[in-house]
C-alpha cells in the first residue's frame, strides 16, 4: 500500500512519498523485499518529498536518512522519470 499527502500550499508542488509499504513487510510472501538501493533507502528515510524538475518529465526526491541514533546523517536524492513515481 503506497500512502502519499499532498500539501494543501496551492504554491507547493511536492509529493510526500511513504518509504515504508515497500520494504514488504506486510507482503503476503515471506520472500518479498526491497531490491537495492531502494532497501536502503527505506531503511535509513521513512519519506521523500517529491518535486517536479523544470524539464516536466523527471522527478526529484530528496530525504535525510539515519541508519540508527550512532550512525550520522545522510542527504539521500533520488531523480527519476514521472511515470515511476505514483501519479498525485
Amino acid at each position: 500500500m503506497l500512502r502519499r499527502h499532498r500539501s494543501t500550499d496551492p504554491t507547493d508542488r511536492h509529493l510526500s512519498v511513504d518509504l515504508g509499504p515497500y520494504l514488504g513487510f506486510d507482503h503476503p510472501d515471506p520472500e518479498c523485499y526491497a531490491a537495492e538501493p531502494l532497501g536502503f533507502l527505506c531503511n535509513v528515510a521513512g519519506s521523500m518529498r517529491v518535486w517536479p524538475l523544470p524539464c516536466g518529465d523527471r522527478r526529484l526526491a530528496p530525504a535525510v536518512g539515519q541508519a540508527d541514533p550512532e550512525f550520522p546523517f545522510q542527504l539521500l536524492a533520488a531523480v527519476g522519470e514521472a511515470s515511476n513515481f505514483p501519479a498525485g
